[in-house]
């Protein structure tokens, strides 16, 4: 409450002394971790407000102190799992999820997150391999999570394998947006790009909105060296989707190299508004005004 009213600085001076004279009375005592509030208490949200509280080393404490004390609970695990992912410390997240999975083998939700975990560390070939596994337990026809491995496989630049699960995904449901942009994507990192032009533009087709597919079609023609077309088919996309910060942003830098800034600021502005969080599209407008 204290923070909410803007005493932030009083209210983390408060929080860090309950919490620490509560951790003192718990190395001191761990009896104080046994009864049943604590196994009805949510560690979450406390660690949450922790963090938000910039009292990230107590957050990470009372992590542990309670893993320590329910080594079987699973919400909990993750919650921790999460946290020490969260602050960067991707190693000791990994080892929770490990030992959530080790406790619920079947449970798909923890291996979502561990490939998650495994693709943000670009450890393409486990996270491949992990989502592998999750698709073989929720079943072949699991769209989204089929989805994910070809998304895997072209992280990893595995695109025989990407185009293997997208002719899959395909074959279960022919007018899949997503699976056409994935298909094109990685026969693009085969070099064919012919059929890479043709998959991104039948994606585009069936799912207009879809910015992914526009801005690796757009991508292509210019790889190709027809600047001239990469700028049309980004315009027509822009006319689609037009709240998309990437279609903006990359007809700016398509307009910026064709040497055209007049033309490129205005889609760069729009960029800049729809992504104001973008240091890329922050700086292309800078060094364009």
């Amino acid at each position: 409450k204290r923070a909410l009213s803007g005493n932030r600085r009083e209210a983390q001076e408060i929080a860090r002394e309950a919490i620490n004279y509560w951790i003192a009375q718990v190395k001191r005592s761990p009896a104080n971790l046994s009864g049943n509030f604590v196994f009805d208490y949510q560690i979450g949200p406390l660690m949450n407000t922790l963090v938000e509280l910039a009292l990230v080393n107590e957050a990470v404490e009372v992590g542990q102190l309670f893993a320590s004390a329910r080594p079987e609970d699973i919400d909990l695990l993750v919650a921790v799992a999460d946290l020490f992912h969260r602050l960067g410390n991707h190693e000791i997240a990994l080892n929770y999820i490990y030992q959530v999975i080790l406790l619920e083998p079947e449970n798909v939700e923890p291996h979502r997150i561990l490939a998650n975990y495994l693709e943000q560390s670009k450890s393409w070939s486990e996270a491949f391999e992990e989502r592998k596994k999750i698709v073989e337990l929720v079943g072949g026809k699991a769209i989204e999570d089929q989805l994910s491995l070809a998304q895997c496989a072209l992280g990893g630049k595995f695109f025989e394998e990407a185009i293997r699960v997208c002719e899959r995904l395909i074959d279960l449901e022919p007018g899949l947006g997503m699976a056409w942009t994935y298909l094109g994507m990685a026969h693009a990192g085969e070099g064919r790009l012919d059929d890479a032009l043709a998959f991104l533009s039948k994606a585009t087709l069936l799912n207009p909105e879809n910015s992914l597919a526009w801005a690796q079609l757009a991508d292509l023609h210019k790889r190709n060296g027809d600047l001239q077309r990469c700028m049309e088919t980004l315009r027509s996309a822009i006319l689609t989707a037009p709240d998309s910060a990437e279609l903006h942003y990359a007809l700016g830098k398509a307009y910026l190299e064709a040497r055209s800034p007049s033309e490129a600021l205005p889609f760069l502005r729009q960029s800049a508004r729809l992504a104001p969080e973008s240091d890329s599209v922050a700086l292309a407008l800078v060094e364009t005004l």
